[in-house]
């Protein structure tokens, strides 16, 4: 209709703008949910994607809460005790353990299961993922494993094999926020 129209065109306008360039955070997250909101109104699809990164992804807790990120944790077993690489570890215990290591350590990648639950958990449609190079562990397969057993249900998944680890896993995941955030679509 022509109101929609106009509507898009009054919200381009805007963005080329200078002077909204430098408004307030606020004011951009309610112009990127209003032209939203006349798009759904309007029966055009809005596109959602999810970012799983497995737990050596430097992603801290204030990332992963503003970016909705999931983090699939990756499990540590030091002299039989296995340690879960998530938020709920206990830190002091884990580095105690590993002080007083009296066999060598043994990691473990999530589960092809464990991601396919995960990758299912959301109404996305789509999910990126980034993991541990593929040459340091066998998180990328058991990820690329699980994308195939959800494609048969017709989740739409893409692995990231971050070909490094922690903080260069963390800057490819970063770089996937920005392309989402910019709207660019599958």
């Amino acid at each position: 209709s022509l109101i929609f129209f106009a509507f898009c065109l009054f919200w381009r306008i805007i963005d080329r703008s200078p002077l909204w360039e430098y408004s307030l955070d606020v004011i951009g997250s309610l112009k990127d949910n209003l032209y939203l909101s006349a798009l759904r109104g309007k029966g055009v699809k809005i596109m959602k994607y999810q970012l799983i990164v497995d737990s050596c992804c430097e992603l801290t807790q204030e990332l992963k809460d503003e970016h909705g990120v999931i983090s699939v944790p990756l499990k540590i077993t030091i002299d039989g005790k296995e340690y879960i690489d998530d938020e709920n570890i206990d830190m002091e215990e884990f580095l105690n353990a590993l002080a007083a290591v009296k066999e060598l350590p043994k990691s473990a990648c999530p589960s092809p299961g464990e991601y396919a639950e995960t990758f299912t958990a959301n109404d996305a449609d789509w999910v990126f993922v980034v993991t541990l190079s593929s040459k340091l562990s066998g998180s990328y397969n058991s990820a690329v494993q699980a994308a195939e057993i959800v494609a048969e249900e017709g989740k739409k998944v893409h692995v990231f094999d971050s070909k490094s680890a922690s903080a260069a896993q963390l800057l490819i995941a970063m770089k996937l926020i920005e392309l989402i955030q910019s709207g660019l679509s599958a």
